[in-house]
């Protein structure tokens, strides 16, 4: 599974996004919410099966949590 804060891009609609939620249903389907900056300044999220991911880039998205105390 794509790790949280990994920024990916779907192959099929170039949605392009940061992993910020993760679901896996019974019949074995994963999928990832990516989510962005849209153009009226709100943030906004699309759901995608991991499978239509092309491109992994390296860093983006937000810093780790630091562990708790």
């Amino acid at each position: 599974m794509i790790p949280f804060g990994t920024k990916v891009t779907d192959n099929v609609t170039g949605y392009t996004g940061v992993v910020t939620a993760r679901s896996e249903y019974m019949n074995g389907c994963k999928k990832v919410c990516l989510e962005r900056l849209a153009q009226d300044g709100k943030l906004e999220c699309e759901w995608f099966d991991v499978q239509r991911f092309g491109e992994v880039h390296n860093g983006g998205g937000p810093a780790p949590l630091p562990p708790r105390a």
